[in-house]
C-alpha cells in the first residue's frame, strides 16, 4: 500500500492502520483515493502483471530456493496469487516472499477484500490467522511446512529494505499509483532493490511513469514497456544488470554474515526450546539436523508451563519491536503445535493507580488491534498470549530429529568438518556445522574448545546465571482465582496437565549465581517467599496439601540481557579489527572480521527462552541456509556473540 511518512529511517513507531473505503466492493486507501487493486479483477492483474510479467515461474521452476521482493503488501493478494500458483505448479522449491507494508490493513478489510475471490478463500483464511499485530519491524510466518515463507516487512518501504539482509530474484513493484503516492517511488528505495539485486534479478510493476524508469534504469536495471493490465495502456518489467548506483549495505562490519556452508549436516548441541526450535526450522530448509543432549527429550521439559507474555517497552528502539515480535511469532508457532492451556490469554491485573497510567500508556504506544491487546476493567488483556505446555511443544518441534543422548564437553576443528567430544574425549560425531545452544552449560563448552576470548578480567560472550524456583500446586485450589495466565511481577500460570493432574505454576525467583557447580536446589526460604507474595495479590492461601513440588533450574543471561545468536568469531581477529574503535569509536572495523566457519551460538535466553528461542532459531537457520534474514541489520548487530568484546574494546578509550 502506501509509505509512511517519516522523520526518522532508522526508527519508525508502530504504523497506523490503513482507513479503507469501499467503492464497487474494491477497498480504497483513503488517504490516497487509489483502489487496493485494479477494478477489473485483483487476482488477474496479480498473475498478469507480476506473476507474467517477473518471469516468476519459468525462472523459479528449476531453483531450490526463489526470493521474491514486493513493495506495497496491501491486501496480500500478490502474495496469495503467487503461493496458490507454487501449489498448482508443485515446484520442488522453497518460496520466499518479502514484502513491505507501511499501513496494515485491519483483518475486517482483508477478510471483505478477500470475500471477491472465492478459489483462495482457504489460502487467505490461513494468511489471515497468521498475520501479526500492527508492529513495526520485521515478521516472518510459514506455511506448507515451510516450502512457503512470508516474511511481512512492517514499515515504509525505504527503510525497511534499508536494514534487509539478503538478495532477492524477482521484484514486484506495487502500492499506490506514484502520482498519488510518489514517496513510494524515490531514488532511495531504487537504491536499495538495487542493492539487495543481483545480475539476473527480475523487476515488474503496473505504471509506466516515465521517472519510475529512468530511476530504475539509472540503478541499474533494463527496462521495457509492454501492455498493460485492463485500463492501463502500459506497464513496466526490467532486469538488473550491474548497479552504477546503489544504497550502502546495512551490515555493521564487524557483525556481517558469514559465507554459507554447503554442508548439510548440522550438530546443535542442547535439546531445550532452543535447540528444539532449530532442528525444527533447520529441517524445513532441508537440512539434517541432530541434538546432542544428555538431557532429552528436553533440556526443560520438566517445567509444566511456559509463559507466553511480551516485555513491553515504552521507549522506540529496535529492541521494543523485537519484543514485540518474538512474542507474536512464538505465540503463533505455539498455537500452530497446539501447546497452549485451554484457558487462552494473559492478564496483567493493574495493582496501582501507576500501573493504570502505565497500561493505559501501553495501549497507545503498542496500539495494536483488540484482538491482541485491549484495556479491561482489572487490567491489561492480552487474547493471543498465555500458557504452553512446555514438554509437549518441545517434543513437537523434535519429534522427528535424531538425538544423541550423551552429554557434549568439546568441539575440535577438523579439516572440513567439525567433531564434538564427550567429557572423556571421546568422539561422538562429526558434523558439517554445529550450533551451541546448550544454555548454562554453552561457556563451559567454548572455553573447553578455546573457543572464547579473554581481555582483563572479561571473558567473551560473557554469560551470567541466574537461578529460578517455581511452585506447582492443585489448579482446583486457585478456583479463586482468574483461570487465565496472570502476570503481577510474578506469574500464575493457566492449568496444564501434568503427571496425571490439572497443575499451575506459580513463579518465578531470580537469585544471582557466581558458581554454576555451588547452585543448590528448591528451597523452603523461596518458596514461603513466592507463596507470600501471591497471597497478598490475590488473598489466597496455598495449603500444603494443595502443593504439589518445588521446581527450580539455571537460566543463562548476558550483561544486556539480550541473548547472543550468530556466528562464533574468531576473536583475535575481531579484536585486530576492532582494535582503531579504542581511540575512535567513528573509525570503525578495519575489516570484516573472520569467523569459525560452520560453528554458531545460540544461548542467554534468560527468562524469556519460550519467546526469544523459536525466533531466534527462526533467523539462525535463515543464515545457515543463506535466506534473506529475518532481523534488522541493526537488530542482528545487538544479538551479535561478538558485541561484547566491541564494546569492551570502545570503552576502553574512556579510561
Amino acid at each position: 500500500m502506501a509509505k509512511q511518512p517519516s522523520t526518522s529511517k532508522s526508527q519508525q513507531t508502530n504504523p497506523h492502520m490503513a482507513e479503507i473505503v469501499w467503492r464497487d466492493g474494491v477497498p480504497v486507501a483513503h488517504d490516497y483515493d487509489d483502489p487496493c487493486y485494479s477494478l477489473a479483477g485483483g487476482l488477474e492483474e496479480s498473475r498478469f502483471v507480476f506473476l507474467e510479467g517477473a518471469n516468476t515461474f519459468e525462472l523459479a521452476s528449476s531453483r531450490d530456493k526463489f526470493v521474491i521482493g514486493e513493495t506495497g503488501f496491501g491486501t496480500g493478494l500478490n502474495f496469495l496469487a503467487t503461493w496458490q500458483e507454487w501449489r498448482d505448479r508443485q515446484l520442488r522449491g522453497r518460496l520466499i516472499f518479502v514484502s513491505t507494508e507501511a499501513h496494515p490493513m485491519a483483518i475486517s478489510d482483508m477478510e471483505k477484500a478477500h470475500g471477491a475471490f472465492p478459489e483462495i478463500q482457504d489460502l487467505a483464511q490461513e494468511l489471515r490467522s497468521a498475520l501479526p499485530p500492527s508492529n513495526s519491524g520485521f515478521h516472518t510466518r510459514s506455511f506448507d511446512d515451510g516450502k512457503v515463507t512470508l516474511l511481512l516487512l512492517i514499515g515504509d518501504a525505504e527503510s525497511m529494505f534499508a536494514q534487509l539482509v539478503g538478495s532477492i530474484d524477482a521484484w514486484f513493484l506495487d502500492g499506490f499509483a506514484p502520482a498519488k503516492n510518489p514517496q513510494m517511488w524515490t531514488d532511495g528505495l531504487f537504491q536499495q532493490i538495487a542493492r539487495l539485486s543481483k545480475t539476473g534479478s527480475t523487476l515488474a510493476t503496473f505504471t509506466a511513469a516515465g521517472f519510475v524508469r529512468r530511476g530504475l534504469t539509472e540503478v541499474g536495471f533494463h527496462m521495457v514497456k509492454t501492455p498493460g493490465f485492463a485500463r492501463k495502456r502500459e506497464r513496466l518489467v526490467g532486469e538488473f544488470d550491474s548497479a552504477t548506483s546503489t544504497g550502502s549495505s546495512p551490515e555493521h562490519l564487524w557483525a556481517a554474515r558469514p559465507k554459507s556452508i554447503e554442508g548439510k549436516k548440522v550438530g546443535i548441541i542442547g535439546g531445550g526450546i532452543a535447540g528444539a526450535a532449530l532442528s525444527h526450522e533447520l529441517k524445513k530448509r532441508n537440512y539434517n539436523p541432530i541434538v546432542i543432549s544428555a538431557h532429552q527429550p528436553a533440556g526443560c521439559s520438566d517445567i509444566p508451563a511456559a509463559i507466553m507474555a511480551p516485555r513491553f517497552v515504552l521507549e522506540n528502539s529496535a529492541e521494543r519491536a523485537f519484543f514485540a515480535n518474538a512474542f507474536a511469532f512464538s505465540a503463533y508457532e505455539a498455537f500452530q503445535k497446539g501447546a497452549f492451556s485451554s484457558t487462552e490469554g494473559v492478564l496483567y491485573p493493574a495493582k496501582s493507580d501507576q500501573d493504570k497510567v502505565r497500561q493505559k500508556r501501553i495501549e497507545k504506544t503498542y496500539a495494536w488491534d483488540k484482538n491482541w491487546l485491549e484495556l479491561e476493567e482489572d487490567g491489561l488483556h492480552l487474547p493471543k498470549g498465555g500458557t504452553v505446555d512446555a514438554a509437549k511443544w518441545i517434543a513437537e518441534l523434535i519429534k522427528d530429529t535424531p538425538i544423541l543422548k550423551v552429554g557434549a564437553a568439546k568441539i575440535v576443528r577438523l579439516a572440513n568438518a567439525w567433531q564434538v567430544l564427550d567429557e572423556d574425549g571421546k568422539e561422538i560425531a562429526d558434523f558439517d556445522q554445529i550450533v551451541v545452544a546448550a544454555g548454562a552449560q554453552s561457556p563451559s563448552i567454548l572455553r573447553a574448545s578455546k573457543l572464547d576470548y579473554t581481555s582483563g578480567q572479561h571473558s567473551f560472550p560473557e554469560v551470567r546465571f541466574v537461578g529460578g524456583q517455581i511452585e506447582i500446586v492443585e489448579s482446583a485450589s486457585l478456583r479463586a482465582i482468574d483461570p487465565r495466565t496472570l502476570c503481577y511481577g510474578n506469574y500464575v500460570s493457566a492449568s496444564v496437565m501434568n503427571s496425571g493432574k490439572q497443575v499451575r505454576s506459580i513463579g518465578a525467583t531470580f537469585d544471582k549465581i557466581d558458581n554454576l557447580q555451588k547452585f543448590s536446589t528448591s528451597s523452603d526460604a523461596s518458596r514461603c517467599t513466592i507463596l507470600a507474595d501471591f497471597n497478598e495479590q490475590f488473598d489466597v492461601n496455598v495449603r500444603d496439601e494443595d502443593h504439589i513440588k518445588s521446581w527450580s533450574g539455571v537460566r543463562s543471561t548476558t550483561p544486556d540481557h539480550l541473548p547472543y545468536v550468530g556466528p562464533i568469531p574468531q576473536w583475535r581477529d575481531l579484536a585486530r579489527s576492532c582494535a582503531p574503535m579504542a581511540q575512535d569509536a567513528k573509525k570503525g572495523p578495519t575489516h570484516s572480521s573472520a569467523t569459525e566457519a560452520g560453528l554458531y551460538l545460540l544461548t542467554g535466553l534468560g527468562s524469556k527462552g519460550f519467546q526469544y528461542g523459536p525466533v531466534l532459531a527462526n533467523y539462525l537457520a535463515a543464515l545457515i541456509a543463506g535466506d534473506p534474514l529475518p532481523l534488522s541489520a541493526d537488530m542482528i548487530a545487538k544479538l551479535h556473540p561478538g558485541r561484547g568484546l566491541v564494546r569492551h574494546i570502545v570503552r576502553q578509550k574512556r579510561k
